[in-house]
């Protein structure tokens, strides 16, 4: 018997470089993968008060595929800041809003240079699956941010 999963109503990055969060809300593209779109919220990692906005900001603009997407949604894929982020990043979490009100924190690891590639398609961070938690509805913003600070 296989269990179901419900559907991600809504799903966001959070990427920590040095004393800053990058927030970026996700969007789904036609062949199901998630990309990382702009606007980026930036916010300081003291700042807890404009994290708690960079999440919920982020997370309204995320968007899993939709039948009639436009197509030009793809032109505002995030770049990283040229990459900057994403080769200094050390500290990133994918946070996913199902629709049935659970979240889903999900920390990533970096992976040594030499580790297989491809395991995480190349970006060089594999998903801690036990370290990732589930918080049942309902989930205030403040509590993930609580989260992410521990």
């Amino acid at each position: 018997m296989t269990i179901s999963r419900p559907r991600i109503a809504h799903h966001i990055q959070v990427y920590q470089v040095d004393e800053q969060y990058y927030v970026t809300g996700m969007i789904q593209l036609s062949n199901l993968s998630w990309k990382s779109m702009a606007p980026v919220e930036q916010v300081s990692k003291s700042d807890l008060k404009s994290f708690e906005k960079a999440i919920e900001v982020a997370r309204m603009r995320s968007r899993p595929l939709v039948k009639d997407s436009p197509d030009h949604e793809s032109n505002r894929l995030w770049d990283g800041n040229g990459g900057m982020v994403w080769k200094n990043t050390s500290k990133l979490w994918s946070i996913r809003w199902y629709i049935d009100g659970t979240v889903l924190i999900a920390p990533y690891s970096k992976m040594r240079p030499l580790d297989d590639p491809e395991l995480a398609d190349g970006s060089g961070w594999r998903r801690n699956r036990d370290a990732e938690e589930v918080l049942g509805p309902p989930v205030t913003t403040s509590a993930i941010v609580q989260r992410l600070m521990e």
